[in-house]
Formats: structure tokens, sequence, C-alpha cells
């Protein structure tokens, strides 16, 4: 048995335990802002702003009002995506699967390969059969989208299914469009508000966790101050999860057709 006196000493000269959760920061790889992972917008002056596009391990938020363009923006994102080797997975709660692969399609192909027929009040846009199997046959295994006309008995929680896929399909680009709907299809019991926030945390940590990148679209409220984030509908806890927070719509400095795209967070 050892003595009083050794055992004395033995504690004097324990060392402490580290915690899992806790390294040495000396031990943490070193960030250089010039190769951070990123993904180009496409926009020059919004990459400049971002110093290459937008970070790669963040939950980002693209917000705006109703019917100004953030899904557009949204399938904008998308398209830079895919050409840039990332796989996609995509939820729409605002427009069908059918809506959703026509405007990405339109985008990929370029203007010069859109067909449009006037209607009389209207234009219809639309691209040529064998135009739209090229494009399907690029992406083929590139994009997902959740089809949200499936109604099965047992309905899974789509954070699960956003997760699965990021997992075992590669799928490092997520646009989840948009929150109010997405609360919708988890199994997160709580009051509205708190669901928003619970539902955010989840997304942030998921994209940490993968390094993965996931564009949350938000809809905007009615200005209610000078920081625009405060503007974002739903918890005020959701802008502090995000990365980068960019605001999209009209503005009474350019055209009615135009739109402005700032970098707010």
């Amino acid at each position: 048995m050892p003595g009083a006196d050794a055992m004395r000493n033995a504690s004097k000269n324990a060392q402490p335990q580290m915690l899992e959760q806790v390294v040495r920061l000396q031990e943490v790889e070193y960030q250089d802002g010039d190769i951070e992972e990123k993904l180009p917008t496409g926009i020059r002056e919004v990459d400049r702003v971002l110093t290459g596009g937008l970070p790669f391990g963040l939950m980002n938020i693209l917000t705006g009002k109703r019917g100004e363009g953030k899904s557009t923006e949204g399938s904008m994102l998308v398209k830079s995506a895919l050409e840039n080797g990332y796989n996609c997975f995509i939820y729409s709660g605002e427009m069908k699967k059918g809506d959703v692969r026509k405007w990405l399609d339109l985008q990929i192909a370029g203007s010069n390969r859109v067909i449009t027929e006037n209607k009389g009040d209207y234009d219809v846009y639309r691209l040529s059969r064998q135009n739209t199997e090229t494009i399907g046959n690029w992406y083929r295994d590139q994009a997902y989208i959740y089809d949200t006309s499936v109604v099965v008995e047992t309905q899974k929680n789509l954070l699960d299914i956003i997760e699965t896929y990021i997992k075992q399909f590669g799928c490092r680009f997520v646009l989840v469009d948009n929150l109010m709907t997405a609360i919708d299809l988890t199994d997160i019991g709580a009051e509205k508000f708190e669901r928003q926030e619970l539902v955010c945390k989840r997304l942030a940590r998921m994209a940490q966790k993968y390094n993965a990148m996931i564009l949350l679209i938000a809809h905007k409220k009615k200005g209610t101050g000078m920081d625009e984030n405060d503007d974002v509908l739903g918890s005020s806890e959701i802008t502090n999860l995000a990365g980068v927070i960019m605001s999209y719509g009209r503005d009474t400095d350019i055209e009615d057709s135009e739109r402005l795209l700032k970098v707010t967070k």
C-alpha cells in the first residue's frame, strides 16, 4: 500500500483532465480567410463584400417581402452550387416541384435558349424538350427535391430527411424555402416562435457538423427599426444563429423590374 506521503504527492502532481467538448486553441486548425470554402453568388459586388461568396459550415439567410423574388434568387444559388460541383437538396413549401425545376432549368439554360411565347396579355417561357432532357441528365445525381405531394402514413421529420441527404447523398448545399412552411413538417412540439428557433438551431448545427451550407429563406416583416436584421419574420434568435444575412427585393432607387440584394450581416 502506498504511504500517506506518496498519496499526497500523487494528488499534488495530478493533471486536470480535459473535457471532451474542450480542446486547446493551439490545436485548432488555423482558418485562412483566403482559402475558406465559399460559394460564389455570381454577383460580383456581393462576392467582393463576402470575400468570395457565401461560407460553408453556416446557416445563411435570404430574406425579403412576399412576391419580390426570394425564391428566384434562391434558385440562382442552387444553379451556382450545381455548377461548382456541389450536390443539392431543395425544400420548397410554396412552389410545386415542377415549377421549381422549370425555373431552375431556365436559369441554367440561359436567355439564348429560352423560347418566349406570347399569349396576348402575357408571355410564357419554356425550353425545348432536348434542352430540358440535357439539363436533367446533367444534374441527375446532383439535385434532389422534397416531394410535398407525397402523403405517407408516417410522416418523416423534414430535418431528419435533410440530414440523411447531407450524410448519404453528399448534399452540401441545402435550400429551405421557407421557414414558415418548413416548421410544419417537423415533430417539434412547441409554440410557433419557439419551434422556429429550435428548427434554426438544428439547421445551424447540421451546417457546422457536416461543413454544409444551408440557405434558409425567410419572409420579412414590416420594418420596425434601423437594423434590417430585426425585420426577419419570426423569432429574434433566428438572425443570431445565421452566418450571412441577405435582403432581396425592390428598392425606390432602382427600376421596378430590378431587384436589390443587400448583405445585412
